[in-house]
């Protein structure tokens, strides 16, 4: 079931993409980006800050932007004097609204499949969907558009609800 939801959710977003691009001159991009997990927690359970690393295809038409991809998170959960190391794949596809100014504003949905090393031997996984807000400032340099952004994720686990704060600076690169 939740791999249908998923199909379902990057279908939609391919059908808007491909509605985006055949509105207008649209533009196509692959884009690059490094995270800081600011702000994460699992069932109020907090982790260390830990790195995000994404890579994205996407397709703007004037002001809206579609985009999907991955992203993989790095942290440590800190249990009891212990530390574990957790990880987790953050696939996502999102819409953003882009402004003149270089301001931005999107939302998407997410499929999250986290998992933590506890102990020899042992590994605790879990996987769900979500959700992502997110609103940033975009330029043009080097050729391409760099993107410094926020993101807010919240999704429900199989067992437990994560939730982080991201702080990305991304680059777009047409192709």
């Amino acid at each position: 079931m939740k791999n249908r939801i998923l199909i379902g959710a990057l279908a939609l977003l391919a059908c808007a993409a491909v509605s985006v691009s055949n509105a207008s001159a649209s533009e196509w991009y692959d884009k690059a980006e490094v995270s800081q997990a600011l702000d994460t927690h699992v069932s109020g359970i907090e982790l260390s800050d830990g790195d995000v690393l994404g890579a994205y295809i996407g397709t703007t038409a004037g002001p809206v932007r579609v985009e999907a991809g991955v992203a993989h998170v790095n942290a440590d959960l800190n249990f009891y004097g212990n530390s574990f190391d957790a990880s987790a794949n953050d696939y996502n596809a999102a819409a953003y609204l882009d402004t003149a100014s270089g301001l931005y504003v999107g939302a998407g949905v997410n499929y999250v499949q986290a998992e933590a090393q506890i102990g020899p031997g042992y590994t605790f996984e879990q996987s769900g969907f979500g959700w992502h807000a997110s609103g940033g400032y975009a330029f043009r340099a080097a050729g391409g558009i760099v993107e410094v952004q926020a993101t807010y994720l919240s999704a429900s686990l199989d067992d437990v609800d994560l939730t982080q704060t991201r702080a990305t600076i991304g680059y777009r690169h047409a192709l």
